[in-house]
């Protein structure tokens, strides 16, 4: 009778903790369609992103450097005036703190004057890009995979459009594991960019 006495204290122990962590240890969804880019098109076209007009055969899935999974989405350039990337359009809540994140690598990218670069770009969307809620810094050179973010508040807005993106420079980058997700109180942490 004495072990079993002991036993339910246990189990009553574990249970309490459970209960006090479960908010610190909670998860939000991710709201990026396709976010490791492992769904293909009936063209080959990424399911679930928008290319962005550029120069032809810039942009493509990729089978050989990637971050997790089976593909990757990369970008390469051999000329410095060029801007190519994938958006999509997501719904948000409004009045809500967000986190969004990538994995990142880059070979021998070199920025013309007043270029962009590398970048993970969130925009207000009311019909039209109205500007900029958040943008991971710059990326230029030649580095391995690394994870870039940043957060911003909704405020009033309801659709935002995420961008990946190489602006005026040439080399490549390749991109995996988008996230975007609805911070928790315990995870609204200082933006790391």
């Amino acid at each position: 009778m004495n072990n079993f006495f002991i036993l339910k204290i246990k189990n009553a122990s574990v249970i309490c903790c459970l209960l006090i962590l479960s908010p610190i240890i909670s998860f939000s969804e991710n709201l990026v369609r396709n976010a490791g880019f492992e769904e293909k098109g009936t063209t080959n076209l990424i399911t679930g992103w928008v290319v962005m007009p550029g120069q032809a055969n810039t942009v493509k899935i990729d089978d050989k450097q990637l971050h997790s999974g089976k593909f990757s989405f990369s970008i390469s350039h051999t000329n410095s005036t060029n801007y190519n990337g994938v958006y999509q359009r997501i719904a948000i809540k409004t009045n809500t703190m967000y986190t969004v994140s990538v994995w990142v690598k880059g070979k021998d990218i070199v920025l013309s004057e007043k270029a962009n670069g590398v970048k993970l770009y969130i925009g207000k969307l009311t019909g039209k890009i109205t500007g900029q809620m958040a943008a991971t810094d710059t990326q230029k050179g030649t580095f391995d995979w690394k994870r870039v973010k940043a957060s911003f508040p909704s405020g009033d807005q309801s659709l935002i459009i995420l961008r990946l993106y190489l602006h005026k420079g040439v080399g490549s980058v390749w991109f995996d594991d988008v996230e975007l997700t609805e911070d928790t109180p315990q995870s609204n942490t200082a933006d790391v960019k």
